[in-house]
């Protein structure tokens, strides 16, 4: 089994705030004798760091992350990082782009209406079914039960879409989140309208759970027909935040790294604990 961060806190929250988080891209710069210069990226995405400063720890929540640290010797061994910020889903307005997947649907971009914030930019997407079987789904491979030994509580995910009815009608779905259909899943009945309506499902699965990924899924059409769709969201919370646009990188980091061989804990009393980690992303 992988391992992930942040360890789940006794709360189910997954982190207290502030969190500083930075990008960085890397390039290389080459100087010739003309003084002319040649820069090129020598990564298509950034690499990003997250500092996460964690005071009034309980005790059984600093043995969570020292157990953790133990398990990956420091900075030695790589886990799964979770940015409690951002959005899990990649390609959130391109469903025509893997890693979705799509079975009896198509996608493709559409600019003849505007979208939930009134641009016609074309970012919105119709969707035609072909067959009520069909579905369109994203995987991500986190862990719906977090890591931790003293836990009761897995991963709370909060999954939401813009939706909206093409002229004449559109059928009606089902957006599911699931863990990679083990054994947890939660269900929201969307009925699309002439006006954009955000529509979500939360789901927080057990402490338990053996699932290796979790999936957002339109499926279960009531009809053939079209519908037009915006801004496709997955984020480590309990209720929905404002939309973040993702391309080919998002918030679901696969391979990271403690940035040091050193774990800093400052106790006050029982219950009462400060930690401070570096995490670092790596290519």
């Amino acid at each position: 089994m992988p391992l992930q961060t942040p360890i789940i806190l006794t709360t189910g929250a997954v982190a207290r705030y502030p969190l500083a988080r930075k990008e960085m891209f890397s390039t290389r710069t080459q100087k010739f004798a003309d003084f002319s210069r040649q820069t090129f990226a020598q990564l298509a995405n950034p690499l990003s760091q997250w500092v996460l400063n964690l005071d009034l720890l309980q005790d059984q929540e600093v043995s969570d992350w020292r157990s953790l640290y133990r398990q990956c010797q420091g900075a030695y061994s790589p886990f799964g990082f979770v940015d409690p910020w951002d959005n899990l889903l990649q390609y959130s307005e391109q469903q025509e782009t893997a890693p979705w997947t799509l079975s009896s649907v198509t996608a493709a971009s559409d600019a003849t209406v505007a979208d939930p914030f009134a641009l016609t930019s074309g970012r919105q997407r119709k969707l035609t079914v072909s067959a009520t079987g069909g579905s369109i789904l994203e995987s991500i491979g986190i862990l719906p039960a977090g890591s931790g030994n003293s836990r009761t509580k897995g991963l709370t995910l909060t999954a939401s879409i813009y939706v909206q009815q093409v002229s004449g009608g559109s059928p009606n779905f089902n957006l599911v989140l699931d863990d990679g259909g083990v054994s947890e899943s939660s269900t929201k009945a969307v009925t699309p309208t002439a006006a954009w309506q955000r529509v979500t499902v939360t789901r927080t699965f057990a402490a338990t759970n053996a699932g290796t990924s979790v999936r957002v899924l339109l499926n279960g059409w009531s009809a053939t027909g079209s519908v037009y769709v915006f801004g496709a969201q997955l984020e480590a919370a309990g209720i929905v935040s404002p939309y973040k646009q993702t391309g080919g990188y998002s918030g679901f980091h696969s391979k990271c790294f403690f940035q040091t061989d050193e774990f800093d804990h400052t106790v006050w009393e029982s219950n009462l604990n400060g930690v401070q980690l570096v995490i670092e992303e790596s290519n």
